[in-house]
């Protein structure tokens, strides 16, 4: 019961923050790769469904913290809607990718949506293997993926990482990422304060002031249902 009581005040009272950080695309694009054997870089081509499948299956298996933010459709639409992904494979398997959007791009952690100046791309979804990291290989995606984009005219553009993650951060300062400045979302007595320190981002908001109502009723439900019950089901 106290864990119960414990899970619910945080869904009363709970904070996000997000390190928000522009990227000139021919900086980015200047950086040296650092090559490893066996690995090879590239952009996804449409029609890869297979193998996107397959390292979405790994990530979900092997990796609480970062489970998928997609799935198959979900990433048919994103190249049917003019993003572009770039992988790293090894053996034809792919072992890392990263997304960019151009335009606008939705930010999960804080419902909301980021819009884009002209040829500016929304950096975001990085992923790699667990038995993959220290390889330089979300460095060289990003890398990668400049390169292509700067061919395509884009100029720079934007990218954000959690507050507390600070593996991420120490990436994107390496590969001249610039921090801008923080969006941080808190939530307090079911109300939704959103504030930022960023001059000149454009940010808007998909959550409805209801929103608690309905995260906290659809875990109680799953919580309290047949099927919740017998599994040991808790608000998380």
């Amino acid at each position: 019961m106290n864990d119960f009581c414990s899970k619910v005040l945080r869904h009363i009272y709970s904070r996000k923050t997000l390190i928000m950080y522009e990227y000139s695309m021919h900086k980015v694009a200047s950086s040296s790769l650092a090559p490893v054997d066996g690995l090879v870089f590239r952009e996804l081509r449409p029609g890869e469904w297979q193998s996107v499948r397959d390292v979405l299956a790994v990530q979900r298996a092997q990796d609480n913290v970062f489970p998928p933010a997609f799935d198959v459709a979900e990433a048919y639409e994103r190249l049917h809607n003019g993003g572009y992904c770039f992988v790293c494979e090894e053996k034809g398997r792919i072992v890392g990718y990263t997304w960019f959007a151009a335009g606008e791009g939705y930010i999960t952690e804080i419902q909301s949506t980021i819009r884009l100046q002209e040829r500016q791309a929304y950096a975001y979804n990085a992923y790699v293997i667990k038995r993959y990291r220290g390889d330089n290989i979300f460095r060289d995606l990003l890398i990668t993926g400049a390169r292509a984009l700067k061919l395509k005219g884009f100029t720079g553009g934007m990218a954000y990482t959690m507050e507390w993650n600070g593996a991420s951060r120490a990436i994107l300062s390496k590969v001249a990422f610039s921090e801008i400045g923080r969006v941080t979302v808190r939530y307090f007595l079911t109300i939704r304060y959103l504030t930022s320190t960023c001059r000149d981002i454009c940010l808007l908001s998909n959550a409805g002031p209801f929103e608690f109502y309905r995260k906290l009723i659809g875990k109680l439900s799953a919580a309290l249902s047949p099927a919740g019950v017998n599994s040991g089901m808790r608000l998380k």
